[in-house]
């Protein structure tokens, strides 16, 4: 896609927003970019959500809620590896922790997050991204570091 002053864009940065840039919108400019947009739509869309791809979505707002059982650690592992493979095949889950007062006695209660992390293929890069309810009572050092030295990271909060 053109810009307004000769360079690329992969796609429309969402939320849509004007900009005198990129021209009527603005767009996301790196590849990087694109696929953590791709994947923070694809963790916040609900199947059934996406017009003609019903079954589109992790639906991450549906498990703030649920109560913290291995079984939904392992629901969610299993849905997130299998949305990832379909949707988003430039990357490729490496590690994925469920972290909760069930398997971490310094989280708060009803306190869950999400530490994925994931290779991106055309880039040859690590990055770690953890999604956490908003408003959670997580700090700093709670949030494990999986990854190697300088390797990316980045947070994604859930709304209820």
């Amino acid at each position: 896609m053109a810009l307004k002053g000769g360079g690329l864009g992969w796609g429309p940065q969402l939320p849509l927003q004007a900009t005198s840039k990129d021209g009527l919108y603005g767009l996301v400019k790196t590849i990087k970019s694109e696929i953590l947009q791709n994947l923070r739509i694809l963790f916040l869309t609900s199947p059934g959500e996406k017009l003609h791809h019903p079954n589109f979505g992790i639906g991450m707002r549906r498990f703030l809620f649920e109560n913290d059982t291995l079984a939904l650690h392992n629901t969610i592992k299993n849905k997130i590896t299998k949305q990832v493979q379909t949707y988003v095949p430039s990357i490729k889950t490496t590690r994925i922790d469920i972290l909760s007062a069930l398997n971490n006695p310094s989280i708060p209660e009803n306190n869950i997050a999400v530490v994925f992390q994931f290779y991106i293929k055309p880039l040859n890069i690590y990055h770690t991204m953890t999604i956490k309810s908003a408003g959670s009572n997580f700090d700093g050092d709670v949030l494990p570091n999986f990854l190697a030295e300088n390797a990316d990271s980045s947070i994604l909060n859930v709304a209820g």
